[in-house]
């Protein structure tokens, strides 16, 4: 599994459950250097990904020959778009799938490639949205489903790179939630 804004929460939990499925994953992380790529490759690594780079990194040819010992990823997910989408799609064996899904604008990341890149190596090309899939649950499943996942996040068997806050202290985590250059998401302990 090959996947883009590999610092994203999204990103650092779907490489613990690769993990405990026994998959191989590599995550490409933007934009390669500072204090966010000091802290979040390291951490990915800690949990479980098999290689992680910047997107710098991943359009050189030793990228590409790293990808053979991994025998070709056969799934991508594309959160970014752009350059980042093309960079996933190319790290991708033949018959694949790569699947963008929608991020926290709640727009799908656009993808403008040379369609080679899906008809030569035979992509299928998959969408994706939270919201839609939470709609077509029962309230019943949905509300179960929620629940596990805060817990594993509560017990920390999923373990996320974030700044906690008190909730008691509310106005200094939105200012630091919204400040510029913010580098963890902001999550309010109660």
């Amino acid at each position: 599994m090959v996947t883009n804004n590999g610092g994203s929460l999204v990103s650092q939990a779907l490489v613990q459950l690769a993990k405990g499925k026994g998959l191989v994953t590599v995550s490409l992380v933007a934009p390669g250097n500072g204090p966010a790529w000091n802290e979040i490759a390291p951490h990915l690594t800690a949990l479980g990904a098999s290689l992680v780079l910047s997107e710098e990194e991943a359009g050189t040819h030793e990228y590409k020959k790293s990808l053979a010992d991994f025998k070709g990823a056969v799934l991508g997910l594309n959160a970014s778009g752009g350059r980042a989408a093309m960079l996933v799609a190319r790290s991708l064996a033949h018959g694949a799938t790569l699947v963008s899904y929608g991020t926290a604008s709640r727009r799908t990341p656009a993808i403008a490639a040379p369609l080679d890149i899906f008809t030569a190596s035979g992509l299928t090309l998959q969408g994706f949205n939270l919201e839609t899939a939470l709609k077509a649950q029962s309230k019943s499943t949905r509300d179960k489903d929620i629940s596990a996942t805060a817990s594993s996040i509560a017990s920390s068997s999923i373990k996320l790179l974030v700044a906690r806050e008190s909730f008691l202290d509310f106005q200094q985590a939105l200012k630091r939630a919204i400040a510029p250059g913010t580098e963890r998401p902001v999550v309010l302990v109660f």
